[in-house]
C-alpha cells in the first residue's frame, strides 16, 4: 500500500524507505483489466477495420458524425485557421525552439580503422514512417505535437502521421491542425487513441504503414503500445503518472515552490509532487500553501515533504526517489555543482528562475519518462526517430591476420563455417 501523501516523512527513516518502494509509478503501468479491453478493441479493428475505429471512436470519444477517420487537408486547414495570432506566435516560436534543439541533438556517423584493412562505421538513419499520439480529446496538448513533430523532422523521417483523439466538437484539435500546416507534408487521423493505434499496428487497409508509434497518453493508449509492440511496431518510452521534485535548501523563494509543485498536478491523474528539503524550507512552504486553498486541496491528494538535515542528505534522498524530473530550487552556482551529484532523472531544471513551465519555450524535450523508468530510459529525442546501422569493410591486407584470429574463436563456439568462411579469404 502507497504511504499516504499530504506527509511529512524524515530521511532516513523508515517511513521514507517504505515511500520511495512503492511511491509514484513503482509497478505495473497498466492493470490486466485494462490490458483485456485493449486486446478485445485490436480483434474489433482486426475483423472490420477502419469501421470499428470510426464506430468505437463516436462511442467512446464523441468523433463528430460523418468525420473520416483519416483527415481531408480542408477539414485541417478550416480547423487550423480558428488559431488566433497570439497562439499562433507562440506555437511557431516553440516549434521553432524545439527544431533547434532536436537538430543539435542529432548523433553523427562514426568511422573507425580497427585495425589495419579494417574499418566499421556505425552509421544513422530515419525510421522511414512514425505515428505521433498526441493525448487529447476534452483536454488538449498541442505543446507535445510541436515536440514530436519537431523531432521527427529533425531525424528526416519522412513520412510522419499524427494520432489526434476528436475535440469537444468532435473534430481535430485547432492548434493540433495549425503546427501539422506549418511542419508540413503530415498525414492526420482523428479518433480513440487504442483504435487508431490497433489499425496501424495491424495494417488495415485505409491508413498508412507505420514503423514506429510514440507518445503519451493514459492508461489505455499505454496498454495499445505496448500490444503494438507484439506486432512488430517499435515503440517510445511507456509514460507512468507525472512525477516532480523539487530540492530546495533555507533560501529558496517558497511562493516559487508552491507555484512550480502545484503546476505539475495539472499533469494527468494521481501525479506525485515532492518537495525535498532541509534548513527548515518545509516551514516557510506549508506557510506558503496556506496563501493557496484550492493549492492545499491539490497537495493533500497528490504531496511529500521529505525532511532532511542538510544538503548532502536530500541529494541522498533525491537520487532514492528518481522520476520525470526535478528542480534544483538553489542559487544558479549551487544548483550546477549539484548537477553532477543527481541522478536518476529524465530532465533536471537549474535554480528557481528556471520555472517548469518555462520548457513551453526552451526547446527542452517535453516527452519524459516516468517513475522508475527515468532511470534506464532516455527522452524522447530526434535521435528516438533514427536507427543505428552498422556497417563492415575488410580489405586484402587483414585477411590472413583475421583468419588467425576468427578460426579459434569460431572453432570455441561451435561454428566451423564462420572460420573456413574466413580461412578461404586468407588464401
Amino acid at each position: 500500500m502507497t504511504p499516504s501523501r499530504n506527509g511529512v516523512i524524515a530521511y532516513p527513516s523508515p517511513q521514507f524507505d517504505s515511500y520511495a518502494r512503492t511511491s509514484g509509478s513503482a509497478g505495473p503501468l497498466v492493470d490486466p483489466g485494462t490490458i483485456a479491453e485493449v486486446r478485445a478493441v485490436f480483434r474489433r479493428v482486426a475483423e472490420t477495420g477502419l469501421e470499428a475505429v470510426a464506430d468505437i471512436s463516436r462511442q467512446r470519444d464523441g468523433l463528430a458524425p460523418g468525420t473520416p477517420i483519416v483527415v481531408d487537408p480542408s477539414v485541417l486547414k478550416a480547423q487550423a485557421a480558428l488559431v488566433d495570432d497570439h497562439l499562433a506566435d507562440s506555437l511557431r516560436e516553440a516549434y521553432r525552439a524545439q527544431l533547434a534543439v532536436a537538430e543539435a541533438a542529432l548523433a553523427q556517423d562514426v568511422t573507425v580503422d580497427v585495425r589495419d584493412g579494417v574499418v566499421t562505421r556505425l552509421v544513422h538513419r530515419p525510421v522511414t514512417s512514425v505515428a505521433l499520439y498526441i493525448p487529447g480529446g476534452r483536454e488538449r496538448y498541442p505543446s507535445t505535437l510541436v515536440g514530436l513533430l519537431a523531432a521527427a523532422r529533425a531525424a528526416g523521417v519522412p513520412e510522419v502521421t499524427v494520432l489526434l483523439p476528436p475535440d469537444a466538437a468532435g473534430l481535430p484539435d485547432p492548434a493540433c491542425a495549425w503546427i501539422s500546416a506549418l511542419a508540413g507534408g503530415v498525414t492526420t487521423l482523428c479518433g480513440n487513441g487504442p483504435a487508431l493505434i490497433a489499425a496501424l499496428a495491424l495494417g488495415v487497409d485505409g491508413v498508412p504503414p507505420i514503423r514506429m508509434v510514440v507518445g503519451p497518453g493514459g492508461p489505455a493508449v499505454v496498454a495499445a503500445q505496448l500490444i503494438a509492440a507484439e506486432h512488430g511496431l517499435a515503440t517510445g518510452p511507456a509514460f507512468g503518472p507525472t512525477d516532480c521534485a523539487v530540492l530546495a535548501g533555507p533560501d529558496a523563494d517558497p511562493r516559487l515552490l508552491v507555484a512550480d509543485l502545484l503546476t505539475e498536478s495539472e499533469h494527468g491523474h494521481d501525479p506525485r509532487l515532492v518537495l525535498i528539503g532541509w534548513g527548515g524550507v518545509e516551514h516557510a512552504f506549508q506557510e506558503a500553501l496556506t496563501k493557496d486553498p484550492e493549492g492545499e486541496q491539490i497537495w493533500a491528494r497528490t504531496g511529500t515533504i521529505v525532511v532532511c538535515t542538510d544538503e548532502s542528505d536530500a541529494v541522498e534522498a533525491a537520487n532514492r526517489l528518481g522520476g520525470e524530473q526535478i528542480q534544483l530550487a538553489t542559487g544558479l552556482d549551487d544548483a550546477r555543482r549539484l548537477l553532477d551529484r543527481v541522478e536518476g532523472y529524465a530532465s533536471v531544471l537549474l535554480g528557481q528562475d528556471t520555472s517548469i513551465s518555462a520548457a513551453y519555450l526552451t526547446g527542452a524535450p517535453g516527452c519524459l519518462p516516468t517513475g522508475p523508468a527515468a532511470r534506464s530510459v532516455s527522452v524522447v529525442t530526434s535521435q528516438t526517430f533514427r536507427r543505428t546501422m552498422v556497417v563492415g569493410q575488410v580489405g586484402p591486407s587483414a585477411q590472413s591476420p583475421l583468419a588467425e584470429l576468427v578460426t579459434p574463436l569460431a572453432a570455441y563456439e561451435g561454428f566451423p563455417r564462420h572460420g573456413a568462411s574466413q580461412q578461404i579469404r586468407s588464401k
